[in-house]
């Protein structure tokens, strides 16, 4: 924020991270109470905000997160967006809690049967 110049980034940009820890909608919440106080400045550069905001979430979220979890936990990326998605659209914020962790054990289980088979 501060590279792009909008005002305010040095208050929108830590209210923005904490409000992330939030599943699903934290970052929007943060992103809401930043354009309200950017759009007293400029309202076009609190449109580019919102703008910046959802490309940032969209990158976090398909590329970044996946990598990382599925790294530390042995999953490939795929698998856990797959989980979090399909956890999300049939048990909301439990699905999302708990469909990495059962993905990843199935994928484990399948894992060595496979492999056990192959040898």
């Amino acid at each position: 924020m501060i590279v792009l110049r909008f005002p305010y980034a040095q208050v929108v940009g830590p209210v923005v991270g904490i409000t992330a820890l939030i599943p699903m909608i934290g970052a929007y919440l943060g992103a809401a109470l930043g354009f309200l106080l950017i759009i007293t400045v400029d309202w076009l550069q609190a449109i580019l905000f919102l703008v910046f905001i959802v490309v940032l979430q969209q990158i976090e979220g398909n590329l970044i997160y996946p990598k990382v979890v599925g790294d530390s936990i042995g999953l490939p990326g795929i698998w856990v967006f797959a989980a979090v998605t399909v956890g999300e659209g049939l048990m909301g914020i439990t699905g999302i809690l708990f469909g990495v962790p059962l993905i990843t054990t199935v994928y484990k289980l399948l894992r060595k049967s496979v492999n056990e088979r192959l040898s």
